[in-house]
């Protein structure tokens, strides 16, 4: 599962908003929100069919509340 460099805004070196990164294939594989390069928002991780896998939300790099993780078909795992 190959995926490209993350794209996204930086600000005095250092990661700001929405970043996206892909497989080899064009379809998303993550995108992760940064404030002062720390994670910070929400974070949607898909499998290579482009479908949700996973998603979390963060503050200033601590993981809050709940995570999901899904189904191919789209269904809460866990």
């Amino acid at each position: 599962m190959e995926t490209t460099t993350p794209i996204g805004k930086v600000v005095n070196g250092k990661k700001q908003g929405e970043w996206k990164t892909r497989y080899v294939n064009g379809n998303l594989f993550e995108i992760a929100n940064y404030t002062n390069d720390t994670l910070n928002g929400p974070r949607l991780i898909y499998n290579e069919e482009g479908k949700l896998r996973g998603k979390a939300h963060y503050k200033m790099g601590v993981w809050v509340d709940s995570s999901f993780l899904y189904f191919s078909n789209g269904t809460i795992n866990s």
